[in-house]
């Protein structure tokens, strides 16, 4: 991430810098802008196999080598996203307990294969399915994006509301659900916590 270059202005910046997601839970969790859920190198060098957009403002470009769920979620405060927050819940949940069941199995064919042959096919197999990793964004990783992983928190981790949100805020300093939002994450809460 060191460069010899100059920097001096914003257009500078972002020429020569990479701003990568915001990391909630380490080759698990990001959070992060549509901008860079459009950059490939991050993608990549975060190793990202899923993405929940969000947005209206972003499309989904790497259909062909990731699994999306997009959720079309307006920064209003006459949005309901009760419902988005299920789905993203449940894709996430999906996600990992399919890699868990993968996993089982592979390592249930690899203790009974008996040839070298089977073995490396396994081998194979289980570096095809690996563990999820999540890019959530919006436009700018600040409402929408932060409200389905507070959400997300607060269901797999039985956390409260405050505690989700003060752990996603130490995590990525510009969240700010609007005020909308919050209130449905709270009747979130009282369903789930």
């Amino acid at each position: 991430m060191c460069i010899n270059n100059e920097i001096r202005s914003a257009v500078d910046r972002h020429k020569f810098l990479t701003l990568y997601p915001n990391c909630v839970i380490e080759n698990q969790l990001y959070i992060g802008s549509g901008i860079q859920a459009k950059n490939w190198k991050i993608i990549r060098d975060l190793k990202i196999t899923h993405i929940i957009n969000a947005s209206v403002e972003h499309e989904c470009v790497f259909e062909n080598e990731l699994k999306y769920l997009h959720v079309r979620i307006e920064d209003s405060y006459h949005e309901n996203i009760y419902d988005s927050l299920i789905k993203s819940y449940e894709f996430m949940q999906d996600a990992f307990s399919n890699y868990e069941k993968d996993k089982e199995r592979n390592d249930g064919r690899s203790s009974s294969a008996s040839s070298t042959e089977e073995s490396r096919s396994n081998t194979q197999t289980s570096t095809r399915s690996r563990r999820p990793v999540f890019l959530i964004h919006c436009n700018l990783g600040i409402s929408r994006s932060s409200s389905i992983l507070i959400a997300y928190l607060i269901a797999k981790y039985k956390l409260c509301l405050y505690s989700s949100f003060n752990f996603v805020k130490d995590k990525r300093l510009q969240i700010a659900p609007n005020y909308s939002f919050l209130r449905q994450l709270k009747q979130f809460e009282e369903n789930y916590y």
